[in-house]
């Protein structure tokens, strides 16, 4: 409202620039990426080169790795790349995005080579210390996919402790979320659950609505593993309006997904089905290949609930095919593991065998 109210103040290009970036600042913090996304691009107008094109560049990709649009965020890189000096922390902020788009597109260690060289340019300036929380922070993300998780909590604890210095609690309740989400990888529960109430707090204190929908989802998962349908649905339900409001396609498919595990474990299969495919169309619209990797798990162990056997062979198929090339180490036991459960199903008990053993086997690698 503030920065409306300013609208009349002297009219020059620089002012129009700083004044579309703050608004696009605002609206980033507030969960409104389209709007955040108008404001920068109206802020471009008003610069003409250097690191400052480069940062607002910065800016734009950020929010549309949050509205999963990869060739919009590649191509604001490349351009943002080409007007910052080689080594300049608004080039080395473009690298962590592109870091980013690679994690998306299943290319961990590709995102790990660029994090690290990152790190090792920001040592010891000053300048960098927050993309260097930054960095940190989005590595501990890329080893959590990589079923690393000794390594990512130790990038994550190295992140929250520059954040904390630094006072920055939009950060802080970033690093929470992600320490949470290893938590409960690792099977404690209860940790899990106090980073991720302890993140909701300050997401609702400092207005982060993106966040804080994201958090709501994340606890509804430690109530439905501890078979609290009710307070699941509750939470779920809670992020999935927020979503819906600020038009986070990514957020809804997962909320429909953990909407639809619950119909799966009340024996509401066919309203799991809807939900699980109206997750998988979202995901597929977005090219999320982890996500839509995800949808066709569950979709495949609702079809082998209905005695559909050739339905879910088809799908938990795709499945494998798509973690195999996604290098997801654990998400291919679990396949094996749900196509053992196929092959039983189809009296065809060798291959079951083979396929549980070679799930078992796998699983003690990661």
């Amino acid at each position: 409202a503030n920065l409306s109210a300013a609208r009349g103040s002297p009219d020059t290009a620089a002012r129009r620039a700083a004044f579309h970036e703050l608004m696009g600042d605002a609206h980033t913090q507030l969960g409104n990426a389209e709007k955040a996304l108008s404001a920068y691009d109206s802020a471009l107008s008003g610069i003409a080169a250097g690191n400052a094109l480069a940062r607002m560049h910065g800016k734009r990709v950020k929010v549309m790795e949050r509205m999963s649009n990869p060739d919009g965020a590649l191509a604001a890189i490349d351009e943002g790349e080409r007007s910052a000096p080689e080594g300049s922390v608004e080039r080395l902020t473009l690298e962590v995005g592109r870091a980013t788009v690679l994690i998306a597109q299943g290319k961990y260690d590709d995102a790990i080579l660029v994090l690290g060289a990152v790190i090792e340019q920001l040592d010891g300036r000053i300048e960098g210390v927050p993309l260097l929380a930054d960095a940190y922070a989005v590595r501990g993300r890329t080893y959590s996919h990589k079923g690393d998780l000794e390594r990512s909590y130790s990038d994550d604890l190295r992140s929250l402790d520059i954040r904390r210095k630094l006072g920055d609690e939009y950060g802080i309740a970033i690093l929470l979320n992600n320490m949470a989400v290893t938590h409960y990888m690792r099977g404690d529960q209860s940790g899990a659950a106090e980073r991720f109430e302890e993140c909701i707090r300050i997401r609702s204190r400092i207005g982060d609505k993106y966040g804080l929908a994201s958090t709501l989802n994340n606890l509804g998962g430690i109530y439905f593993a501890r078979g609290d349908w009710a307070r699941t649905i509750e939470l779920t339900q809670k992020g999935l309006a927020i979503k819906r409001k600020i038009g986070d396609r990514a957020g809804i498919a997962t909320s429909l997904d953990i909407i639809g595990l619950v119909d799966m474990e009340k024996g509401a299969i066919n309203d799991a089905l809807k939900n699980f495919n109206e997750a998988l169309s979202i995901k597929e619209k977005l090219r999320d290949r982890l996500g839509i990797s995800n949808s066709l798990n569950y979709i495949g162990n609702a079809h082998l609930l209905t005695g559909d056997v050739a339905k879910a062979e088809d799908a938990h198929v795709r499945c494998l095919k798509m973690r195999e090339e996604l290098g997801d180490q654990s998400g291919i036991a679990a396949s094996y593991n749900n196509m053992g459960s196929v092959a039983v199903q189809k009296g065809e008990y060798s291959q079951a065998e083979e396929l549980f053993s070679k799930a078992s086997a796998l699983a003690g690698q990661t």
